[in-house]
C-alpha cells in the first residue's frame, strides 16, 4: 500500500477523521519519571564537561519541563473548552476560540532542547537513560510541529534500543506522526509493533488506530479485527469508532452485507442489542436473498424477544391512571464507555447496569436481550442474581409478558428472600393477578425491609383495603402520604377510605371501601 493521502479515501477518510475525534482523544502519556529536586540549568553547566553526572541532570530538567509542559497544556485545553462553551452560547458572527496551547508549546520545546543537550552530553559517556532523552526529544518535538526532529530522534530510540520498554512508546508516537501525515502504510507498521507492547493502555490505543487505518485503506475486514482486538483490550477509542461506524450513513458505510453483520455482533457484545438489531435489518435488506439462513433466523429471535404487548391491571394495579412499571433491583447509573467494554468481556454486573439504563430509557426489549445475556453468563448466585432476574421481570412486565415476569420474580425471591424491589415488584404483580392475599404478605416484607419504600406502602394499603381491612389500609395510606406528600393515588384512597367510615360510622371493620381498588 502505497503513500495515501486522505482525499483518495473517499468516505472512509470521513469517518476516520471523525472517529480520530472521539473520546478520549489523546493518546495515553509515555511513563516518564517525574524527577524531584532538580538542579537549576546554570548549576549543571557550571559542572566540569567530563562529570558523569551532566547527562542526567539535563534529562531530569529535560523531564521538569515535559511534565510541566502536559500540565499547561491541560489547563489551556480546560480554558479553550470554557471558551468554546461560551462562542457556541453567544452570537454566531464571532470567530471560533484558537485552538493551541501557546505556553505549553514553550514549555515542550525547551524539554526538546534539554533532552538534545543530555542526548550529546552523553555522546562520550555512558548514558543508560538514553531512551527517556531520545522519547522527550522526539515525542515533543512532534507534538510542536518539529517533524523532522521527532522522526530522527524517535527513529533513533527504536532502531538503538529496541529491547528497552520505551520502544513500544517511541512506535506509538511514530504511528501517530505518520496518521497525521497520512502514510497509512507507515503508520500501520508502527502501530503493529505498538499493539505488542505489555503496557495494556498503549495496546488498547494501538489497536484503536489500527482500525482507524484499516478504516482509511477501506480495508472493512482489518478494521473489524483491529477493533475486536481493541475492545478486548478495553479501548475506549475503540469504543468511540464502533459507535460512529454504526452510527454513520449509508453513503459512508462502503462494507458489504457480511462485514455489517460482524459489525452488528461488535455492538451485541457491546451491550446495544437495540442497535445492533437496527444494523442487522439493514444488513438483511442489502443481502436481499443471498442473506444467510442463520442471519435471518437471530434476527426473527430478536424481533420475537423484543415486540411488546399491551398489558392489562385492575385499578389495584395501576398509578396515575397506567399500569404500574416493575420496579427494577437499582438506579440506574449510565452507560459509560468501560461498563460497554466491560460487557463485550461478558461482565454480568455490566451488562446488568446496561439494562437498567435501557429500561430507564423505555427500551424494554433491550433490556431484556442484555439480561438474558448476564444470566447466560453465569452471574454469581446470591443477591446480584437475584437483581438480574429481578430486571428481567421489570422488562418482562413491561413488554407484556406478566406471566414471564412473575416467574423471573419467583427466581429473585428464591436467590435473595429479603430484596425489597423484588417483593414490591411480586406484591404488584399479585394484585394485577386479583390476589391481593397473596400480595399483602410480600408488601409486608417490603415495607419491613426498606420501610421508605412508599409505593410498596400505597401497594399495600390497597390490598388491605381489598381483603375488606379498611383501617389498617387508611393508615397505611396516612403512612405513604408522610413519605410522599401529596401523592395523588395516596390522597384518593385515603379519601375514599375515609368517606366509607364516615357513612358507616365504622360499624362493620370489614367494610370495603368505596373508592376504585
Amino acid at each position: 500500500m502505497a503513500r495515501i493521502g486522505w482525499c483518495l479515501v473517499g468516505a472512509a477518510a470521513l469517518l476516520l477523521a471523525g472517529a480520530a475525534r472521539a473520546e478520549p482523544s489523546e493518546p495515553p502519556a509515555p511513563e516518564l519519571p517525574s524527577p524531584a529536586g532538580v538542579l537549576p540549568e546554570a548549576a549543571v553547566d557550571a559542572l566540569p564537561p567530563e562529570d558523569p553526572r551532566r547527562p542526567d541532570l539535563l534529562l531530569d530538567l529535560a523531564l521538569a519541563r515535559h511534565a510541566e509542559a502536559e500540565a499547561t497544556e491541560a489547563e489551556e485545553r480546560r480554558a479553550r473548552d470554557e471558551d468554546l462553551a461560551r462562542w457556541r452560547a453567544g452570537p454566531p458572527q464571532r470567530p471560533a476560540p484558537a485552538n493551541a496551547t501557546p505556553r505549553g508549546d514553550v514549555r515542550r520545546a525547551e524539554a526538546v532542547r534539554l533532552a538534545e543537550r543530555a542526548l550529546e552530553a552523553g555522546q562520550e559517556l555512558p548514558f543508560a537513560r538514553a531512551p527517556e532523552a531520545l522519547l522527550v526529544a522526539g515525542g515533543d518535538a512532534d507534538r510542536i510541529g518539529r517533524g523532522r526532529d521527532a522522526l530522527r530522534w524517535l527513529g533513533r530510540l527504536v532502531r538503538r534500543y529496541p529491547e528497552s520498554p520505551l520502544a513500544a512508546e517511541g512506535w506509538l508516537a511514530l504511528g501517530e506522526h505518520h496518521l497525521r501525515e497520512g502514510d497509512l502504510t507507515r503508520a500501520r507498521a508502527a502501530f503493529e509493533v505498538a499493539a505488542r507492547a505489555p503496557r495494556p493502555a498503549l495496546r488498547a490505543w494501538a489497536e484503536a488506530r489500527l482500525a482507524e487505518v484499516a478504516l482509511g485503506a477501506t480495508d472493512a475486514e482489518g478494521a473489524l479485527a483491529a477493533l475486536r482486538r481493541g475492545l478486548a483490550a478495553r479501548s475506549a477509542a475503540s469504543l468511540a469508532t464502533l459507535d460512529r461506524l454504526a452510527g454513520a450513513p449509508e453513503r459512508l458505510l462502503s462494507f458489504g452485507p457480511g462485514a455489517l453483520l460482524a459489525l452488528a455482533d461488535l455492538l451485541d457484545a457491546t451491550g446495544a442489542p437495540g442497535r445492533a438489531l437496527a444494523l442487522r435489518e439493514r444488513a438483511l435488506r442489502a443481502a436481499g436473498a443471498a442473506a444467510p439462513p442463520r442471519a435471518r433466523a437471530e434476527l426473527e429471535r430478536a424481533r420475537r424477544l423484543t415486540a411488546a404487548a399491551p398489558l392489562r391491571a385492575p385499578p389495584a394495579a395501576q398509578l396515575e391512571g397506567r399500569v404500574a412499571p416493575l420496579r427494577p433491583s437499582a438506579a440506574p447509573e449510565g452507560a459509560p464507555p468501560a461498563q460497554r467494554l466491560a460487557a463485550f468481556a461478558g461482565d454480568a454486573s455490566a451488562l446488568g447496569a446496561l439494562a437498567r439504563e435501557a429500561l430507564a430509557g423505555g427500551r424494554a426489549g433491550e433490556a431484556r436481550l442484555l439480561l438474558e445475556r448476564a444470566l447466560a453468563a453465569g452471574a454469581p448466585e446470591g443477591p446480584e442474581a437475584a437483581g438480574l432476574h429481578d430486571d428481567l421481570a421489570a422488562a418482562l412486565w413491561a413488554l407484556g409478558d406478566a406471566a414471564g415476569a412473575r416467574a423471573e420474580l419467583e427466581r429473585a425471591l428464591a436467590l435473595a428472600p429479603a430484596l425489597p424491589a423484588a417483593l414490591e415488584n411480586a406484591g404488584l404483580v399479585a394484585l394485577a393477578a386479583r390476589d391481593p392475599a397473596r400480595a399483602v404478605p410480600l408488601l409486608e416484607r417490603a415495607v419491613a425491609a426498606e420501610p421508605g419504600r412508599w409505593r410498596a406502602r400505597l401497594l399495600h394499603a390497597r390490598a388491605l383495603a381489598a381483603l375488606g381491612r379498611p383501617a389498617e389500609a387508611l393508615a397505611e395510606a396516612e403512612r405513604v402520604l408522610a413519605v410522599a406528600r401529596g401523592q395523588a393515588d395516596a390522597l384518593q384512597l385515603a379519601a375514599g377510605l375515609r368517606e366509607a367510615q364516615a357513612e358507616t360510622g365504622d360499624a362493620d371493620p370489614r367494610l370495603r371501601s368505596r373508592s376504585s381498588l
